[in-house]
C-alpha cells in the first residue's frame, strides 16, 4: 500500500455528512515527477457552489496530511482511496500503469538501389 490512510477530522466529516455526501474518492496519480489529486463525490451535491468548496475543504486536507510527490520513472502510478462516511470504513487501492513496448512480425523486403548519376570532373 502506497499510502496509509489518514483519519479524517470530525467537522469534515460533519460537513460532508450534513450535505449528504456518503462517499468520497481522493485519487492519487503521479509517475512524471509531478502529483496530482482528483476528488469526486458521492451523491455529488446539486447545490451551486457546494461541490467546489466541499472539494476545496476536502483537497486543503488531503495535501496537508498526505505526503506523495509523484516522482517516477515516467511510468504512470496512484493511490485511490475512498471514505465511505456511511459504513465508516476507508478503501485503499493502489494501481499502476507499465508501458510496454510491443513489436509485430517484421516485414522484410529486399533492398532497392537507385541509380544515381555521377558528372565527370573535366
Amino acid at each position: 500500500m502506497e499510502l496509509e490512510p489518514k483519519p479524517l477530522p470530525k467537522d469534515l466529516a460533519n460537513l460532508l455528512k450534513e450535505n449528504k455526501i456518503e462517499i468520497f474518492n481522493l485519487s492519487f496519480e503521479g509517475g512524471n515527477d509531478e502529483g496530482c489529486l482528483d476528488i469526486s463525490m458521492y451523491p455529488t451535491p446539486k447545490v451551486e457552489g457546494v461541490l467546489e468548496d466541499l472539494t476545496d475543504k476536502i483537497q486543503d486536507w488531503a495535501w496537508d496530511v498526505y505526503s506523495f510527490s509523484g516522482a517516477g520513472d515516467g511510468n504512470y502510478y496512484g493511490t485511490s482511496i475512498d471514505y465511505d462516511l456511511q459504513k465508516s470504513e476507508v478503501t485503499v487501492r493502489d494501481w499502476y500503469d507499465v508501458v510496454q513496448r510491443v513489436e509485430e512480425n517484421p516485414v522484410v523486403m529486399p533492398l532497392k538501389y537507385k541509380a544515381v548519376k555521377t558528372t565527370k570532373k573535366k
